[in-house]
């Protein structure tokens, strides 16, 4: 199992707004307990209620936290594609991964919200409801990014970007042209990527993904996926839909090169000595999150986590969301012996080798992260081995229904 963690986000406050020496101490202190990686997301504009204020670029922040680390693995959860240039992001992510001695792993999504992506539109001509198309660019970018990693040159004729741009290179002396680069003409033909990633030939890539659909795209891109909002037999459904698909893809042989195949766990985390000290924690802070991101509508929100053959209860629909989360065994909150618990039948029977501890979180401090990861770190991490095997991952066989 391997163990990583976001940052704490302070949903709903944005009075300390930035938290530049959380996002440093956090790394270092996760570092030094042995997890494995530290995650950043990408979120912005903070006029509603029940903001996440993040990073507004996780790959700033990764250099960042760079500075301080030497063996932490970083990651973003994710970079939100459609609200950048590709061709940017592949620069940018690639230096990163240099800067990190090749640390990086390359989490990228579609975007939460049209109302935030479409301000930052790379693309003329998109069409601003974002909720409709940011899937599309999002994996047109993600095509984009992997032909400049391949140091190859390349061009890309898409529905939202098209390479390279029209430009007359022909006053540039015949012998100073590359023939892969430039036509005989001096036309600019093709580009090639620089810098490559330091990871050969590609760095993990990961999305940020809950429904079927678009974890059984991940897993035909060749791209590992994270589920959030699936409860434990969501989650089964998900993984389950992904490693066909990737073992399909596999059999095919249609994926590039350097791909990943992996899947994880995006969860809300919280551990103390005894279940009743987490619980009054997290139950407030639960119920609070959820009411934010769902409102007032808990059948379709919690319907929208279920897998499909579970049906939501009148009685399930009357739990607040911290007893209605708990009894779906979505998150991980307790002792340590709860919670090692809890994450071994995620491990036994669903297959899990990939935790990243989810901290954004409301009425939760600074403080109280940091007492929860070392009690993690000190007694429930030496229940699970580090070793996680290459590959596509497989169910446990009592698991494959």
């Amino acid at each position: 199992m391997r163990f990583d963690s976001g940052l704490l986000s302070h949903v709903g406050d944005i009075a300390g707004y930035p938290h530049v020496q959380e996002w440093l101490e956090l790394p270092k202190l996760i570092e030094s307990a042995g997890f494995t990686g530290a995650w950043s997301a990408e979120h912005h504009f903070g006029w509603d209620i029940g903001i996440t204020p993040t990073p507004t670029n996780p790959l700033q922040w990764g250099a960042y936290v760079a500075s301080a680390t030497t063996t932490l693995r970083i990651g973003q959860c994710g970079v939100s594609l459609p609200a950048h240039h590709p061709l940017r992001v592949a620069e940018d992510a690639a230096m990163l991964d240099h800067m990190t001695g090749g640390r990086m792993d390359f989490g990228f999504m579609k975007g939460l919200s049209g109302k935030v992506s479409g301000n930052f539109d790379p693309a003329p001509g998109v069409p601003r409801n974002h909720d409709r198309t940011n899937g599309d660019v999002m994996w047109e970018a993600w095509d984009v990014i992997k032909k400049f990693w391949s140091g190859k040159p390349f061009r890309h004729d898409g529905e939202y970007f098209t390479f390279p741009y029209p430009w007359d290179g022909s006053k540039i002396p015949v012998d100073k042209r590359d023939p892969e680069i430039y036509a005989p003409d001096g036309t600019l033909e093709h580009l090639k990527g620089l810098p490559l990633p330091f990871q050969k030939p590609l760095p993990p890539a990961y999305t940020m993904s809950d429904s079927i659909a678009s974890t059984e795209r991940s897993a035909r891109e060749g791209v590992g996926a994270f589920c959030w909002a699936n409860t434990f037999e969501g989650t089964r459904e998900v993984w389950a839909a992904y490693r066909r698909a990737a073992e399909e893809s596999v059999a095919a042989g249609t994926l590039h090169e350097g791909y990943t195949h992996k899947v994880g766990m995006m969860r809300p985390c919280f551990v103390a000595e005894t279940d009743a000290a987490a619980e009054a924690v997290m139950r407030p802070a639960i119920n609070t999150l959820f009411a934010n991101i769902f409102g007032s509508d808990n059948w379709l929100g919690r319907n929208a986590m279920l897998a499909s053959y579970e049906e939501l209860t009148p009685a399930e629909q009357a739990m607040d969301w911290y007893d209605f989360l708990l009894s779906k065994n979505q998150f991980f909150v307790g002792s340590p012996e709860r919670m090692t618990d809890q994450l071994k039948r995620y491990e036994e029977e669903l297959g899990a080798r990939h935790l990243i501890m989810y901290w954004s979180m409301p009425l939760i401090s600074f403080e109280q992260q940091k007492q929860s990861i070392r009690l993690f770190a000190d007694k429930v991490m030496p229940n699970f081995t580090s070793e996680v095997p290459d590959g596509v991952e497989h169910l446990p066989a009592t698991a494959a229904a």
